[in-house]
């Protein structure tokens, strides 16, 4: 099941990156035409993709946390037993990380696309 949501993940981003570069198109074309270069265009969406690695790198971890402690917690309560537990912090830093490189990385492909259209042809789709 991990295996399949760790290569389904990169697959739905890249999905999204091509859908956000093709709603996209007009403003890139109009943004290239006043005066924003190829480089500017693949680092906004590059910063675009790290946004969404990080919120979905963050809010996966928060919820994998918050679903540990109330496990934690149920399973303390049935045997009556105290369990002591600590939060990987620096899993869940490494795992922030890892969302932010895969996201980016994913898109890296739909980047390179945007980088080349032309400024004619961005304004000229609709």
């Amino acid at each position: 099941m991990t295996l399949a949501s760790l290569i389904f993940a990169p697959l739905a981003l890249g999905n999204a990156a091509f859908t956000a570069v093709t709603e996209q198109r007009w403003t890139l074309g109009l943004q290239r035409a006043l005066g924003m270069s190829r480089r500017q265009i693949a680092r906004s969406l590059a910063l675009e993709a790290a946004t969404i690695g990080l919120t979905g790198a963050i809010g996966g971890a928060l919820v994998g946390v918050g679903l540990g402690i109330f496990a934690i917690r149920v399973l303390a309560y049935q045997v009556a037993v105290t369990v002591h537990y600590t939060i990987p912090w620096s899993l869940v830093a490494a795992s922030a990380v890892l969302g932010v490189v895969v996201a980016v990385s994913a898109t890296a492909y739909p980047r390179r696309i945007a980088r080349r259209v032309t400024i004619v042809e961005s304004l000229r789709f609709e």
